[in-house]
């Protein structure tokens, strides 16, 4: 299901907002038919079921989503991980129009670009694919 499509720089933000401090692998980036297709997962905090409650703390399941950060109209695109630590997030997420270029930002270093040949952006939420317990104090 696609979540968020955009066609114009102006709406980059959106895209953004959905995808900022998620983390991604980069064995899980796949290109094909002009497609670059980044995995990513993320907490579903709106759907939180309690499973012990105590006194002053509850341990809670979130389920995690299955996404991906789909760039379309790809020509190429370049991965330098010299850190060699695989897993990344996503900082900041920009697109330079006069080399039709998209640069993906990590909080640990990486040169992740992408050249494309027309902006156009997605993210699909594919469906829960595990859940997470965590320690809540309310």
């Amino acid at each position: 299901m696609i979540y968020k499509e955009i066609n114009t720089i102006s709406e980059i933000g959106d895209i953004l907002d959905l995808i900022h401090d998620e983390w991604f692998d980069i064995n899980e980036i796949n290109f094909e038919n002009h497609i670059l297709s980044i995995k990513f997962r993320k907490e579903k905090n709106d759907d939180i079921k309690v499973k012990r409650n105590y006194l002053l703390w509850k341990v809670v399941e979130i389920p995690i989503l299955e996404c991906y950060l789909k760039i379309y109209n790809v020509t190429d695109y370049i991965i330098k991980d010299n850190q060699r630590v695989d897993f990344y997030d996503f900082n900041i997420i920009e697109y330079f129009e006069n080399e039709n270029k998209i640069n993906i930002q990590t909080g640990i270093p990486l040169i992740f670009e992408i050249n494309v040949y027309d902006f156009k952006v997605s993210v699909e939420e594919i469906g829960i694919s595990n859940y997470k317990l965590k320690t809540r104090i309310f």
